[in-house]
């Protein structure tokens, strides 16, 4: 599978959250304590309200994020909800009882519960880490869960659709829900499809690592509001036109040295380039690429990036090291720098 997108809340705040997901209940927030990893996570603070991010129309996807949630629920409720578009596809609960629950929104007024684990989670006051797959058909679906990296259930050559006629058998949004009055803590969530390697399957127990600009890399033809090029861009969370780097001409290059990464005891399964942008006049040239550049000098960039006129964040993700087709390792990240391309 491809990483289609990953978040540890560590590189903005409550007042961003809009700007990086793309439907926000009033009362999730980013929190700096009693998070899992880094300095940040998400927090939401109201049963039944969510918290949305939308991705490429897929058939097959999988979902990940650790969960801690301050109670048991009263009832069934959904904490993983997937759909497309607007119209959901199934819903992964937590039971009163500490089972978990998988459901799928057979048509717009009729469910059916997939499977009923036989054995009880304990979701309270502790981390857990929770994975889906879900692939979407008619008669052939398939769907499998995982907790703390363990298979506990799964099934194959079944329906999975959503029966309508109108609703495409794919899904194109992950919503996250708090399925308690209490507080609901997500942390380290990842969204992948069925697009191939090298993130095939389950991509496991993620860690999201925030690391920040300490210098300027070996390009800088961005032109800094003030002082170095670096220092406009390292803020959290990112204070909009007070620091910024900035300009007009195609195929300048912007590339930062990076605080080193922490120590991975794990596989990495990608860098991710966060940007954060905007154009000041609608009718200019609005595209922008992430970059990497190797110790070597070798430039790889991603795919383009259209930017709106107001600020809003975006992910360049690098699932592999372009310079050596294989997988990141501590000391080729550490060596490499990432910036932006002014596509026009």
């Amino acid at each position: 599978m491809s990483l289609l997108f990953a978040d540890g809340f560590d590189h903005y705040s409550t007042s961003e959250l809009a700007k990086h997901w793309d439907v926000v209940d009033s009362s999730v927030s980013v929190i700096s304590s009693n998070q899992r990893t880094g300095i940040g996570g998400l927090a939401i603070s109201s049963l039944g309200h969510t918290i949305s991010r939308f991705y490429p129309n897929t058939k097959r996807v999988t979902v990940g994020a650790a969960l801690w949630f301050t109670a048991l629920p009263v009832t069934n409720q959904g904490f993983f909800q997937l759909a497309s578009g607007g119209n959901f596809i199934c819903y992964l609960k937590y039971a009163s009882s500490s089972k978990l629950i998988l459901t799928r929104q057979k048509d717009v007024s009729t469910t059916e519960d997939l499977h009923t684990t036989p054995i009880t989670y304990d979701l309270v006051n502790q981390w857990t880490y929770i994975e889906l797959l879900y692939d979407v058909h008619a008669s052939n679906g398939a769907w499998a869960i995982r907790v703390n990296e363990t298979i506990i259930a799964s099934n194959s050559g079944i329906p999975t659709d959503r029966t309508d006629a109108n609703i495409a058998d794919v899904t194109s949004r992950l919503r996250l829900r708090a399925p308690i009055s209490g507080t609901s803590r997500f942390d380290d969530i990842y969204i992948a499809n069925d697009s191939g390697p090298p993130n095939d399957g389950f991509i496991g127990d993620m860690k999201v690592h925030t690391v920040l600009p300490k210098g300027n890399g070996a390009l800088f033809a961005w032109t800094p509001l003030s002082g170095s090029n670096w220092d406009n861009v390292e803020e959290i969370p990112p204070d909009d036109d007070t620091t910024y780097v900035h300009t007009a001409i195609t195929t300048n290059k912007d590339s930062y040295d990076f605080n080193d990464a922490p120590t991975l005891a794990n596989t990495v399964s990608g860098v991710i380039v966060n940007s954060y942008g905007r154009v000041n006049d609608p009718g200019a040239p609005s595209q922008v690429k992430g970059l990497t550049r190797h110790s070597g000098g070798a430039i790889t960039s991603g795919p383009a990036i259209d930017l709106g006129t107001q600020y809003r964040g975006h992910q360049t993700i690098f699932e592999e090291d372009p310079n050596a087709s294989a997988p990141w390792i501590e000391s080729t990240i550490n060596a490499a720098e990432f910036g932006m391309e002014f596509v026009g």
